[in-house]
């Protein structure tokens, strides 16, 4: 059994789960859809609630939020599917063979990433942002992401074994948003777990404007450097996030200094482009290696 867990938060998944629904109906293997909702507003909980009861689908509300490391553990737990598929509340399934291309991996592999995809540029300038970082730094062929597998790990689209995750799980301490997917390839790393990547990507829905984007991107920078003390300041897992690794490098050389006194400037400089017409990649860059440094306690 192939057992599909959408974490939810503040997302109307209704469409999402009709379509895997539909595809799970037409699948040789048997499948369940579980739904679980991580305390969200009362309106995203009203739709969803439409959702419950129908065939092949379950869904439960939490009464209370306990995060993205968290929710994903009791969704594992829950799953009675030999290899549990998570997926982000806010993607779309953009092709028929979407879980039949999964479902074919399930005798072949421990671990299975099938990518992301963002839709055409956005008409809205606040939006730009999001979109310009995803397309440009998340957006990768199988084969490209094979390349470096754990680098290029993601729990937004992603199969295992439901055996493997009963070992391997994500760290309910590291709170709020960002890097725990980081941490789990880190872990599947550590022990010698294959990922395999395919192309059967997902379509990244939800866009966040500039400036919640530039929010959830410094509380990432938060949970990244807990994370790096977290493996004891494991240089390899430096190795397999590229901002850390070149943040370390570029410490070494003692190129921070002069931020104590420009801080202030740097970020609004950074942010002034970041949130117009034109968001540049090496300036987004900059905005994360300086809260970096900021952040830094070592």
């Amino acid at each position: 059994m192939l057992s599909i867990c959408i974490p939810i938060y503040n997302c109307d998944v209704r469409k999402l789960a009709k379509t895997l629904q539909r595809q799970a109906n037409q699948l040789e293997t048997d499948a369940e859809l579980i739904l679980l909702d991580d305390a969200s507003a009362p309106a995203y909980q009203k739709l969803n609630r439409k959702l419950d009861g129908e065939t092949g689908i379950h869904y439960e509300e939490l009464t209370r939020n306990v995060g993205r490391s968290r929710i994903r553990n009791v969704l594992a737990d829950k799953a009675k599917g030999s290899h549990v598929l998570f997926m982000d509340c806010d993607t779309l399934v953009t092709h028929e063979d979407y879980l039949a291309l999964y479902a074919q991996q399930m005798n072949k592999s421990h671990v299975v990433c099938g990518g992301h995809i963002y839709d055409t540029r956005p008409a809205e300038q606040k939006y730009l942002l999001h979109w310009t970082v995803g397309s440009n730094r998340e957006v990768r062929s199988a084969l490209g992401r094979q390349k470096r597998p754990y680098h290029s790990f993601m729990t937004s689209n992603f199969m295992i074994a439901r055996e493997v995750m009963q070992d391997i799980r994500f760290h309910e301490n590291l709170q709020g948003y960002g890097h725990e997917d980081t941490m789990f390839g880190y872990e599947l790393k550590k022990n010698h777990i294959p990922i395999n990547h395919i192309e059967n990507p997902l379509l990244h829905a939800g866009l966040e404007d500039a400036d919640s984007f530039l929010k959830k991107s410094r509380e990432s920078i938060i949970n990244l450097m807990k994370s790096w003390h977290m493996t004891g300041h494991d240089m390899e897992y430096a190795q397999m996030v590229t901002i850390l690794e070149n943040y370390l490098r570029y410490k070494s050389y003692r190129l921070f200094w002069p931020l104590k006194q420009s801080a202030p400037r740097v970020r609004m400089m950074s942010e002034k482009n970041l949130k117009g017409k034109a968001p540049r990649m090496w300036v987004f860059d900059l905005y994360k290696l300086c809260h970096l440094h900021w952040y830094d306690t070592s």
